[in-house]
């Protein structure tokens, strides 16, 4: 398969490459898992702000266990677990405005309502959820 210069024999290669299922295999590994995927990050890094994209690429662990966990039955043991709740808890804290959920708990009126708007208000568009629900409160009252 190797010539003396490190490099396949380019006729045996192409003698590979008229079966269907090996040229199939190629085509679909440079259009689609990498031309493809490539564009579609390059044109999401336009659109996306900074926040999102970094919480966005710091879950790529966690998808790819779950995909492996989904389609190929591997086992996610305890310290993966462990360690995709770390990155989570990053993602969480990193997208979550201080200022936001402090003004939003102040605003509550009991320690379990402070309790909730906190934590609702570190959920990504949380504190939207709370805003709006305050409004409608106020409303009413």
């Amino acid at each position: 398969l190797w010539d003396s210069h490190g490099l396949p024999d380019f006729s045996l290669v192409m003698t590979q490459l008229q079966s269907v299922p090996i040229a199939t295999s190629v085509v679909w590994t440079g259009l689609v898992t990498t031309a493809l995927t490539v564009l579609l990050q390059t044109t999401s890094l336009g659109v996306l702000s900074s926040t999102e994209t970094t919480v966005l690429y710091s879950t790529e662990p966690l998808w790819g266990a779950a995909f492996a966990s989904v389609a190929l039955g591997e086992h996610i043991g305890q310290s993966t677990v462990v360690g995709g709740a770390l990155i989570l808890a990053a993602c969480l804290s990193s997208s979550v405005d201080e200022e936001d959920v402090k003004s939003k708990a102040k605003s509550a009126s009991s320690l379990s309502l402070k309790v909730a708007t906190a934590i609702l208000c570190a959920i990504p568009g949380g504190a939207t959820l709370v805003s709006a629900f305050s409004e409608k409160v106020s409303d009413k009252l």
